[in-house]
């Protein structure tokens, strides 16, 4: 393992902009996996280029996209994260559920 490219937790946290607790939360929900974990310790060590996919989970979660949805925009293509924004942003008339938002205005 090159640690170069590595960061700890902590340093990737102030990085990223995410806590070490979400970054703990995000790790055990399978949506941001530590590139290595020290077995004795239980230490967590990301790399570089994952601050960047950090960053795009802590924009989706400040929109209040779930964690399994982010978890799944991830996963996808550009095309689809595009769409899922979009409808976060109030452009399609369709939720996250795949039903119509309420006709309650704001």
């Amino acid at each position: 393992m090159d640690r170069r490219n590595m960061l700890p937790i902590g340093q990737f946290s102030q990085a990223s902009g995410l806590s070490v607790t979400a970054l703990r939360h995000y790790d055990a929900a399978g949506v941001l996996v530590p590139a290595f974990v020290d077995p004795v310790s239980g230490y967590r060590y990301f790399r570089r280029d994952q601050v960047r996919t950090a960053q795009s989970i802590r924009a989706l979660r400040q929109l209040d996209i779930p964690v399994e949805e982010v978890r799944r925009l991830l996963g996808g293509d550009e095309q689809e994260l595009a769409t899922a924004l979009g409808r976060t942003c109030g452009r399609p008339s369709v939720g996250w559920n795949g039903s119509a938002p309420s006709s309650t205005a704001f």
